[in-house]
């Protein structure tokens, strides 16, 4: 989560030097579900060299450590969302398109 917020300053930085300034969003945590999403679908080297550049020793060290950080986001301090009474509840879906220019979601 540590290199996700470095990302993030970058991003805000260069988007306040650019003079973009007003109104910038940055999510720390939707930069690290993405990585974790590419060392889910990742395979032999690739899988290495994204758990060594994100500091994790497998793909279950990973999860573990997702799990822990929407526990610590929903606010339940470890504990499941569903059990928790009168707290949030968070639901995320996160996804990623490379190389696609327009999306569509049908209900």
């Amino acid at each position: 989560m540590e290199f996700s917020t470095r990302i993030a300053n970058q991003l805000m930085l260069k988007q306040i030097q650019n003079g973009f300034g007003n109104n910038i969003v940055s999510s720390p945590l939707s930069i690290n579900a993405v990585l974790n999403m590419v060392v889910a679908g990742s395979t032999g080297g690739t899988l290495k060299r994204m758990l060594g550049f994100l500091g994790s020793k497998n793909v279950d060290d990973i999860n573990s450590k997702s799990r822990n950080m929407m526990a610590v986001a929903a606010g339940c301090d470890g504990r499941s969302s569903e059990n928790v009474e009168n707290g949030p509840i968070l639901t995320i879906v996160n996804g990623a398109w490379p190389g696609r220019s327009t999306f569509s979601f049908s209900t």
